[in-house]
């Protein structure tokens, strides 16, 4: 409850009820911050090398093509899902990723990802990290694949909570 009064001295002091919403990212972004809320945000917030964090501030869904992290960043789901199509099943060998890291220092935290798999074996994995060192993935869920997480000639951390269930054929293929 606010209370509200006027500057002068006959004015009534009257109380309002005032609801206040707080957006878990506060501010614009910073120049080396991005806040996206859509996969062309994403993309082109990964593109951009001067961006060291990414937060993603909304489900982001319809996703149909691998995520490909390929330099050193720190990407904040602050809880949020990405959601990939079936269209991920057909494409070639090794573009069946929903989120592929392919470079040293990244950390994923606070993520979910929702891949949609097929009946059988396609090769889909929600996460795969290849040929990386000092990868943290930190409170993530990857869902809905052939296998959740694949570790792939690589060093990677897992810290808080890892969700891997709901996968066809496993979690945590290392």
């Amino acid at each position: 409850v606010f209370t509200v009064s006027k500057d002068d001295e006959t004015a009534d002091t009257e109380e309002l009820e005032v609801t206040v919403t707080f957006s878990p990212v506060t501010g614009p972004s910073t120049p080396d911050v991005a806040v996206v809320k859509t996969y062309e945000d994403l993309k082109i917030a990964l593109a951009d090398e001067n961006i060291v964090t990414i937060d993603i501030t909304n489900d982001i869904s319809d996703i149909s093509e691998a995520i490909i992290v390929n330099r050193a960043v720190t990407i904040n789901g602050i809880g949020n899902k990405l959601q990939f199509t079936s269209a991920l099943n057909t494409l070639e060998n090794g573009k069946r990723q929903g989120i592929l890291v392919l470079a040293d220092d990244v950390k994923i935290s606070n993520l979910s990802v929702e891949m949609n798999g097929a009946n059988s074996w396609q090769g889909v994995y929600g996460i795969q990290v290849y040929n990386a060192e000092n990868v943290v993935l930190n409170d993530i869920t990857a869902s809905g694949a052939d296998g959740g997480i694949l570790v792939n000639g690589s060093e990677v951390e897992l810290t808080g909570i890892t969700t891997v269930s709901g996968n066809e054929f496993g979690g945590i293929e290392v």
